[in-house]
C-alpha cells in the first residue's frame, strides 16, 4: 500500500501539535504536511465571524495543498467546518473538517450533551453542525453551549497549565449533569485525558476526524 499524504491545515500550533502527536503515534504510515497561518486566527477573532478576507486565506493554503499534490485534507480550525460541503466542491481530494464526525458522533447519543469551547466564534460553528446532524440522523437531542472564558488567552500567552485548569474546572461543573461532554477544539483535546474523575464520557475531535478522512481516502483508493 502507498503511503499516503494528509495535509492539515490550522491557524494555531495549539491545533497542529495535538494533531499531529495523535497522527504519528497510530497511523504511521501517514505522511504530514501543515500549513499553518497564526493571523487567520486572530482575523476571524476581530471580525467575528468567517468573511471573504478570511476565506481568501484560507484558499491560499488549499492552493498550497493542491500543489504539494496532498491526498487529503483535514481543516483542524473549527470555524471553517460548516464551509467544508462548498470547499469540497471545489476541489478533487477529501477535505474534513475536524469537528464534524465528533458532533455527529455525539448526537448519535441518547440524552443531553454539552459542548464545551474556549474560542468565541467557535459556539455558532459548532451549534450548527451538532443541529445538522440532528436532520441527518432524524433526531432532537439537549443540547448547552459551555464557554470557558480565559482559556484561550492563557493558551495564546504559553499558559498551558491554567488553560487546562480553567476547562477541567468547567468539567467538573457539568459532570452528572449531562451525559456526555464534547471538547469543541483540538487544541482542547489534551485535558479529556487529565479529567479522570469525569463519570461520563467526553469526545474529542482528533481520533474521530482522522478516521472520517482515512475512510474517504480508502474510499477513493477502491473508485
Amino acid at each position: 500500500m502507498d503511503t499516503q499524504t494528509l495535509g492539515l491545515i490550522s491557524v494555531t500550533l495549539n491545533a497542529v501539535n495535538p494533531m499531529t502527536e495523535y497522527i504519528q503515534r497510530h497511523h504511521k504510515g501517514i505522511r504530514l504536511k501543515n500549513y499553518l497561518d497564526t493571523g487567520l486566527q486572530d482575523l476571524v477573532r476581530e471580525e467575528g465571524k468567517v468573511t471573504d478576507k478570511s476565506m481568501l486565506r484560507l484558499l491560499s493554503m488549499l492552493h498550497l495543498a493542491v500543489a504539494d499534490r496532498v491526498d487529503g485534507v483535514l481543516l483542524t480550525c473549527t470555524v471553517f467546518s460548516p464551509y467544508v460541503e462548498r470547499l469540497k466542491t471545489l476541489f478533487s481530494f477529501p477535505i474534513v473538517g475536524v469537528d464534524a464526525a465528533m458532533l455527529e458522533k455525539a448526537v448519535s447519543h441518547e440524552g443531553k450533551t454539552a459542548i464545551i469551547y474556549t474560542f468565541p466564534a467557535t459556539r455558532a460553528t459548532s451549534e450548527t453542525l451538532f443541529h445538522a446532524a440532528e436532520t441527518r440522523l432524524g433526531v432532537t437531542r439537549e443540547l448547552s453551549m459551555e464557554f470557558v472564558e480565559g482559556a484561550n488567552d492563557a493558551l495564546q500567552c504559553g499558559d498551558g497549565e491554567l488553560h487546562d485548569q480553567l476547562i477541567l474546572k468547567k468539567i467538573q461543573e457539568l459532570d452528572g449533569k449531562h451525559d456526555q461532554l464534547v471538547l469543541a477544539q483540538v487544541s482542547m483535546a489534551r485535558v479529556a485525558a487529565k479529567a479522570t474523575a469525569c463519570s461520563i464520557p467526553i469526545l474529542t475531535s482528533p481520533e474521530e476526524a482522522v478516521r472520517t478522512i482515512l475512510a474517504q481516502l480508502q474510499a477513493g483508493r477502491e473508485k
